[in-house]
């Protein structure tokens, strides 16, 4: 029998996402998961520049922009020009966006608690430890 890592990674993605929409649905709340990625990193930070906005969520700045200009539409960030630096753009989390956060941070967590269930610390490092290798091989 081949072996069919790739699929079990697309499935393992696909039921992820599914269930985390579920979680969000639940909340009546709709986003993507580049979305939350964008949320929950200004959730921490409050705001930032574009690139460093970029850089936190690990996509490219029109992909970043692409995001942002959703999120932007529902009111749950906004961007403004830096007064220092007029060539920056700042993206910053409204007090409708950091609600979300909250929401979306806790459905992250209790995700995370479920992938952990049944497994033992030394699976789950080694889980971390497969999961960080396959990302660098495909960089």
């Amino acid at each position: 029998m081949p072996d069919k890592l790739l699929f079990m990674l697309s499935k393992i993605q696909h039921a992820v996402t599914t269930h985390m929409k579920k979680e969000l649905k639940k909340e009546e709340i709709v986003l993507s998961p580049g979305q939350m990625g964008i949320l929950l990193a200004l959730e921490k930070d409050k705001q930032t520049t574009m690139g460093k906005l970029s850089q936190a969520v690990e996509v490219d700045n029109a992909a970043a922009s692409r995001l942002v200009d959703k999120l932007e539409q529902r009111n749950f960030v906004e961007r403004y020009i830096n007064p220092g630096d007029r060539r920056q753009v700042i993206i910053a989390i409204t007090e409708e966006g950091l609600n979300k956060a909250k929401i979306v941070k806790n459905i992250a967590k209790a995700a995370n608690a479920k992938i952990k269930e049944g497994f033992t610390e030394r699976e789950i490092s080694i889980y971390r430890q497969v999961g960080l290798a396959i990302i660098e091989k495909f960089k």
